[in-house]
């Protein structure tokens, strides 16, 4: 279970970059960045770190559109999930 604590920060994540959820099912997200321009010249490095995580099949992006698809029973892996966000975490978004 994600902790209130995280939940917060990603939530504020969300709103710096203005994140626009515009798909979710069982293991895809498809999501618009609206502010591109303040994570654009960290994107290789977030690409490159997420593509090589065994439970992320595909990410695509175009358009500040980025389209993730994934293993959904990741999700109920506490260890998998807190490995996401420590990752996302490291790079100070």
């Amino acid at each position: 279970m994600i902790q209130p604590l995280t939940k917060l920060r990603l939530l504020a994540l969300a709103a710096k970059y203005r994140i626009e959820m515009l798909h979710h099912s069982d293991g895809q997200i498809i999501a618009r960045i609206n502010n591109w321009h303040l994570i654009e010249y960290k994107m290789d490095d977030i690409l490159e770190m997420f593509t090589a995580d065994s439970h992320i099949y595909s990410i695509q992006i175009e358009n500040r559109v980025i389209d993730i698809t994934y293993d959904s029973d990741a999700l109920s892996d506490e260890a998998v999930v807190q490995h996401w966000l420590s990752a996302i975490e490291r790079f100070r978004l």
